[in-house]
């Protein structure tokens, strides 16, 4: 297995918006087809926001395939700016937790 990162915006010029879009729909963070998903936010945001984040410049995503079989085995988004995240009403271990991450 050979795997190689796309950008998103590249697979939509090369491929069409239509076939990226078929790509997607079929990632899935389940173990099998009956379980429910592993993190439903992941597919989520790929499946709903990674497209138009990306056109808007908030973030790029870039899905992992496998470029024997053409599966999308995964994928990773980078954020353009930090996300600020106000402590209002936070306990002190989740403001110690999130800053680990991000600031505050």
């Amino acid at each position: 297995m050979r795997a190689t990162a796309i950008n998103i915006l590249d697979m939509i010029e090369n491929s069409g918006l239509e076939m990226t879009n078929a790509v997607i729909s079929g990632f899935s963070t389940q173990k099998t087809k009956d379980s429910e998903p592993l993190n439903p936010d992941i597919e989520n945001f790929l499946k709903k926001n990674a497209i138009q984040f990306s056109r808007e410049k908030k973030s790029i995503t870039y899905l992992v395939m496998d470029e024997d079989n053409g599966f999308l085995l995964g994928f990773f988004s980078l954020a353009h700016k930090p996300i600020k995240i106000p402590p209002v009403g936070m306990s002190k271990t989740k403001i110690r937790t999130i800053e680990k991450y991000a600031r505050i």
